[in-house]
């Protein structure tokens, strides 16, 4: 095992691309992916409208290794350096405890495992209903409704009226259909196979998309349908306030960001982010982040891009995925990374952070979910990852 030194040093922590920048260049950064105007995805593949968003297929690699990423620089070969967080991997770790605290290694899909996920996961452990009278009526409703407008909910088997349960929003991409993404990436089975609650809204407009920037010159405020989605959930289907996860694809993983930060840790505790091109503002509270961006990505580019086209974000800068990570860590106090490789994965975790951050780069990977429907149009996906590992992670976070 090899251990690569990277040093915080003025404010500046880099391995490669990744950078925590010094705090004058992230107010720079902040700036330019402030919630107000969130950096999107509105570049197409080819000139003309943006494609539908989507999901592809390719094998994984073979071959893992790891690496740790100290604030303290270089570690002897076999001892960790003085000083070194909680979670760098000396010599002899296996690979497998490179993980932040309260993620299990099977948050990645380990080899023997199908990536549809259909081996033994047992149920997330389900917490008393606690005052809510309406959580008690044993059965939910199929429908949860806010802002005039509803979206189905999916329910796990033991539901029973007496429980609270984890609960993940999750928002499709640019001009896709809720029922095709869920249908593509199999969240609504993986959730509820784990034990949460899965609502899979439906963006407006034609064609579909969400209101990133929360501007009422686009249309009504997707923060408010979001939290209003949550209050219902809470109050009338034994929805966990402190177990929500806002998950989404491109657009709808910029949507998801914009309503986390909107509406804070007290009501989401992580974000799921697939193919993003948004980091939080800089008023946005520490949040569990887990990422997952291709690196040949030909939507939304892992390194940005120099301007969004879409309707309300004039010029402003897409974020690339490692700044936007940059960006997670700074607010979640983080003073260094650990690096793992596995398969086609390239894995960043933040270590000694208050919320656990995590960035899985699919190394020649597309704009796709992981073991989702095949669209050569948007480049390879992994089958390293599915949908119930990915949860299973986010909802640990």
């Amino acid at each position: 095992m090899r251990l690569s030194p990277v040093r915080l040093s003025r404010g500046r922590l880099s391995h490669g691309h990744l950078s925590l920048v010094r705090p004058p260049l992230l107010a720079a950064v902040g700036l330019l992916v402030a919630v107000g105007a969130v950096a999107g995805c509105g570049d197409s593949i080819r000139s003309g409208a943006r494609p539908v968003e989507g999901t592809s297929a390719a094998g994984p690699e073979a071959g893992t290794s790891t690496a740790a990423v100290t604030a303290g620089g270089a570690a002897a070969a076999g001892t960790p350096a003085a000083g070194t967080p909680a979670g760098v991997t000396p010599a002899g770790v296996t690979p497998a405890a490179i993980t932040p605290a309260g993620v299990t290694p099977a948050a990645i899909t380990p080899a023997g495992v199908t990536p549809t996920g259909k081996a033994s996961r047992p149920p997330l452990a389900q917490r008393p209903g606690t005052g809510a009278p309406s959580c008690s009526r044993g059965q939910p409703a199929r429908v949860v409704r806010a802002a005039g407008r509803s979206a189905s909910v999916a329910v796990p088997a033991g539901y029973d009226g007496q429980h609270r349960w984890p609960v993940v929003i999750a928002l499709h991409g640019y001009d896709q259909q809720a029922q095709t993404f869920d249908a593509a990436t199999g969240l609504s089975r993986a959730g509820a196979a784990l034990g949460a609650l899965v609502v899979v809204p439906q963006g407006l407009g034609s064609p579909a998309g969400w209101n990133v920037p929360d501007s009422p010159a686009l249309g009504p405020s997707d923060v408010t349908f979001v939290g209003g989605l949550l209050t219902a959930l809470v109050r009338d289907d034994c929805a966990d306030p402190a177990r929500v996860v806002l998950a989404g694809l491109s657009d709808g993983a910029d949507m998801a960001v914009t309503a986390a930060c909107a509406l804070g840790p007290a009501r989401v505790r992580a974000v799921l982010l697939v193919s993003a091109s948004t980091g939080p503002s800089p008023r946005c509270a520490p949040l569990g982040v887990l990422q997952v961006h291709g690196t040949a990505d030909p939507v939304d580019a892992y390194t940005g891009r120099a301007a969004d086209t879409r309707r309300g974000f004039g010029s402003v800068k897409a974020a690339g995925a490692e700044q936007a990570l940059a960006l997670w860590s700074r607010l979640a106090g983080c003073s260094a990374f650990t690096e793992e490789r596995r398969r086609d994965l390239r894995i960043l975790d933040g270590s000694g952070c208050r919320r656990a951050v995590r960035l899985i780069a699919v190394q020649g990977g597309g704009h796709t979910w992981p073991s989702g429907r095949n669209d050569p149009a948007l480049g390879r996906t992994t089958l390293s990852l599915d949908s119930g590992a990915l949860l299973r992670d986010a909802l640990a976070r």
